[in-house]
């Protein structure tokens, strides 16, 4: 969606974020997850300044030249910028359905049991047995099947599946982790021998459990007046999607708490290339924020 609308993806080193100044180098402060003192903390972005950015981008002729200004102002010219009224900013969603699942999700299940040896391959075939055995109703979504061989093909889950995988994660870990008095223990599996790089976190299942059931109940988290940074003692790596989660108050009061992949999903377009299909699901986007503003204005009258 930010490639779309004309701004910076979160990979960028330096506009990370699409709402506010904060860089990639500050990721791990804890200023940058204040929600209670968010507005003092937070630079946010000018609308009018991204705007401006993206004209001056539109009117340079060679690439080098539109990515300094990129680099420098965060926005990038689309035809987005030209549709009247539309701004960047305060009318560029923030998809929680890929930055919460497909984003925080599913890092957390990467940095901690795909890339830090949390799981030894007992537990791997002892996941994928369970998932098999699992009758779950197909009307809510759909479950991941096999993720250790999807693990090792690079075939990661799409959104809606780490989605379901959530609710029944931390089950999962405590079949896996389990004593033999049904506890989680300290103690993790060791290491393998031929191990490239050691994991630089402290390995403690017992914490690390508790940071899963963060994850399973994040939106009362996320809700709360403020999120304590005493969870980050394991030297968790923070990715920009943990910082983008704190402009959620914002997207959910200028759009509601809506799942805009869905939306979309459901405009009949047929799959027609030549930039057809984009333009389809743009005019379908624009038609109807015009109507949420009418009925709105209609509301205040």
């Amino acid at each position: 969606m930010g490639a779309l609308v004309g701004l910076v993806l979160h990979v960028h080193k330096t506009h990370m974020c699409n709402f506010c100044h904060f860089m990639h180098a500050e990721i791990n402060l804890p200023a940058m997850y204040d929600i209670e003192h968010m507005y003092n903390n937070f630079h946010m972005r000018d609308k009018f300044v991204q705007l401006m950015f993206a004209w001056c981008s539109r009117e340079v002729t060679t690439k080098k030249a539109c990515l300094d200004i990129l680099d420098e102002g965060g926005s990038r010219w689309t035809w987005f910028m030209a549709l009247l009224h539309w701004m960047p900013i305060s009318e560029a969603a923030l998809d929680y359905m890929h930055n919460f699942y497909f984003g925080i999700t599913k890092n957390l299940f990467m940095d901690f049991l795909a890339n830090r040896y949390l799981l030894n391959k007992k537990m791997w075939d002892l996941v994928d047995t369970t998932l098999a055995s699992i009758q779950w109703p197909t009307g809510i979504g759909h479950l991941p099947t096999n993720i250790s061989p999807c693990l090792e093909n690079h075939l990661l889950p799409k959104a809606d599946q780490w989605c379901q995988w959530l609710n029944i994660q931390c089950t999962m870990l405590w079949l896996c982790w389990r004593d033999a008095n049904d506890k989680i223990p300290r103690d993790v599996p060791p290491i393998p021998a031929n191990t490239k790089s050691n994991p630089t976190f402290l390995r403690n299942l017992d914490e690390i459990y508790e940071i899963f059931l963060y994850d399973l109940i994040a939106e009362c988290i996320l809700a709360s007046e403020h999120i304590s940074m005493d969870e980050l003692h394991l030297s968790i790596h923070l990715v920009p999607n943990h910082h983008l989660a704190m402009h959620y108050p914002e997207i959910f009061w200028l759009f509601g708490p809506e799942c805009f992949n869905g939306e979309q999903e459901k405009v009949k377009h047929n799959g027609k290339a030549g930039g057809q299909m984009e333009l389809i699901l743009l005019r379908n986007w624009v038609r109807k924020h015009r109507f949420y503003k009418l009925a709105k204005c209609k509301n205040m009258n």
